[in-house]
């Protein structure tokens, strides 16, 4: 991680956050797969990372917030202040390879092969309890606390639908949803 200053030309702090990639093999990996490190799906879910000497997840990087800004490096969880890089707070509980999405208040920890996302205040990183969400399968992207996905539609009489829903994680329900034909 680098941050730029806002005249353009000065990095204000950098992080490694990879173990045994180098960034100018990010590219070339995902295509050649040379060496010991690169791109390997992780988990159950289908999920690509780049990868360590160690053939584990590295440098998965999370939301950026006025707080800070979250990423995991290993089994290690930190979330650093934007304009200094330095720690704000560190924890290393969580499994590797945590899918990371939040806001200002809540960080969600999602497991690779897992349902239930640990909630983690932004600001200090303690721990606030457990979420479950949609299946990673049926997830398009994140935006904030809440998750895009698209599934079969619930309705028995209509076979031939797929909804649209967007996800509250923190509350646990939907916030909309809209269906829509197959194919």
């Amino acid at each position: 991680l680098s941050p730029i200053a806002p005249e353009g030309d000065q990095v204000l702090w950098g992080k490694r956050i990879t173990n045994g990639i180098m960034q100018s093999q990010v590219g070339l990996l995902q295509r050649t797969r040379q060496g010991s490190v690169g791109f390997r799906e992780f988990g159950q879910n289908g999920r690509w990372f780049a990868t360590g000497e160690d053939k584990l997840p590295t440098g998965v990087l999370g939301p950026v917030t006025r707080h800070g800004v979250t990423f995991q490096t290993g089994g290690r969880l930190t979330c650093v202040d934007p304009l200094t890089g330095r720690t704000q707070w560190s924890r290393g509980d969580l499994p590797i390879g945590c899918l990371l999405f939040g806001d200002d208040d809540h960080l969600f920890a999602l497991p690779p092969d897992g349902t239930t996302a640990v909630v983690l205040r932004t600001l200090d990183g303690k721990r606030l309890g457990e979420r479950t969400v949609p299946p990673i399968t049926e997830h398009l992207g994140t935006h904030g606390g809440a998750i895009l996905c698209r599934r079969a539609s619930d309705s028995s009489e209509i076979s031939n639908l797929h909804e649209l829903v967007l996800y509250d994680v923190l509350q646990e329900k939907p916030i909309w949803s809209h269906s829509f034909a197959k194919g």
